[in-house]
């Protein structure tokens, strides 16, 4: 049976993504997060969620700029490179979508990480949506 000590409980934070409807725009992409992990610590995804509540673009069929990024993506980054995230969560249809929280994702390696989220399509004029979605989550930091 594992205990808490005052140490790990002390040393625990959550940091939680919290965007409320929001219209993003072909191509676009926002900061949700950004922190730093120093030498000891580490963050762990509780959960993540991201819902495209509805195409915002009428008479469009979405073209995906990276095929392997879905309509929209959420993740963690250690720079300004959306096509090289450490961990994502993809959606490719309208509705929600969830990463398995029975599935550990920490990472331990010291360095600032955002969180960011972006709208993957426009690659053609004709195949560019708007789209209006939400984001939750949870980072829980610690030390180890």
């Amino acid at each position: 049976m594992p205990y808490v000590t005052t140490r790990q409980f002390e040393g625990a934070g959550h940091l939680f993504l919290c965007l409320p409807q929001t219209e993003v725009r072909r191509g676009n992409s926002l900061r949700l997060a950004s922190f730093d992990l120093l030498s000891g610590e580490a963050v762990e995804f509780r959960y993540l969620v991201i819902n495209i509540i509805r195409m915002l673009t009428p008479g469009a069929v979405p073209d995906q700029v990276n095929t392997g990024f879905g309509l929209a993506t959420v993740g963690l980054y250690t720079g300004s490179m959306l096509s090289s995230p450490l961990m994502s969560l993809s959606t490719v249809t309208v509705g929600a979508t969830m990463l398995n929280p029975a599935i550990p994702r920490r990472i331990t390696t010291p360095g600032r990480y955002e969180v960011r989220l972006f709208n993957n399509t426009g690659r053609e004029a004709a195949g560019a949506v708007d789209l209006s979605l939400v984001v939750t989550g949870a980072l829980r930091i610690f030390r180890l």
